[in-house]
């Protein structure tokens, strides 16, 4: 006979636990694909649709009207970059808070390691960035043909790219750490957690490049955790934009990271076991 439990205290435990269930990770990520296709007419146009209007708009407010610009990269493909890189984040960390609260259906009829939920979160974020990615080369091909350059980059500066994106996804699940054991109650986590990762949008080089801000509030938006990997990111692409993720900027990501990981990490397990009977 074989009890099943959710895993007891110490990190060791809780990945053993996830290693034994490892091919539920590969149905929850069908599970978060069906989340955003099921009972559509256009089906996985649904990943496209919601970011290329938004996009094409953004570009004419903020590019045209507004007149932002940064140096002779054309604002398109800076902003279909920069904002791909967020909304990757934004998608990644929301969609860990809700990990729980969309799988508690199953969680209800069968034992699955709160952890697989959780990590597969990533999925719709990462779909999001691959459409970016292909946007921008679609991009980067028109200009290379109209204009005779891509304005792209690659040098040793591009490895940067993946390794912003890595820092992203550990941010975004260090945070949620604190909320996906408490969404299942409430409402209010998904809706706050949303709110606030909407005003933080503005206190982070997306819309703007950092060189735009002023250089007594350069230091505000550098303290910000989420600042340094999307500058390396858009560094690692464009090559002439200011990496500006200073030993400040690295600093605070480091951080977030091992403060809100660490203890969050320890809530969220201390709640799984606690939770049991909620679900």
């Amino acid at each position: 006979m074989r009890a099943i439990e959710p895993p007891g205290p110490g990190v060791r435990r809780c990945f053993s636990e996830l290693w034994r269930h490892r091919p539920a990770l590969r149905y929850y990520v069908r599970v978060y694909v069906r989340k955003r296709t099921q009972r559509t007419f256009l089906g996985y146009l649904w990943f496209v649709i919601p970011l290329l209007l938004p996009l094409i708009i953004g570009t004419l407010v903020f590019g045209s009207i507004l007149g932002v610009h940064v140096g002779n990269i054309p604002y398109f493909l800076y902003y279909t970059v920069a904002n791909g890189t967020w909304i990757f984040f934004l998608q990644t960390t929301y969609f860990s808070t809700r990990s729980l609260e969309i799988s508690r259906r199953e969680l209800r009829k069968l034992y699955v390691p709160r952890l697989a939920l959780f990590s597969t979160a990533v999925t719709i974020g990462a779909i999001t960035l691959i459409v970016y990615l292909v946007f921008a080369a679609g991009t980067a091909v028109y200009f290379l043909i109209t204009k005779g350059t891509t304005y792209l980059q690659a040098s040793a500066s591009t490895l940067l790219v993946p390794v912003g994106l890595l820092m992203l996804v550990v941010l975004g699940w260090s945070w949620a750490l604190w909320t996906a054991p408490l969404a299942p109650r409430a409402r209010d986590v998904r809706r706050f957690t949303h709110y606030v990762l909407g005003w933080l949008l503005f206190f982070t080089p997306v819309i703007y490049p950092i060189a735009k801000v002023p250089s007594g509030l350069r230091w505000f938006v550098t303290i910000n955790p989420i600042t340094a990997p999307i500058e390396m990111v858009k560094h690692g692409v464009f090559g002439s934009a200011s990496p500006n993720a200073t030993a400040l900027g690295l600093v605070a990501w480091a951080v977030s990271v091992i403060v809100s990981g660490v203890f969050g990490f320890r809530f969220f397990a201390r709640q799984e076991r606690r939770d049991m009977a909620f679900y």
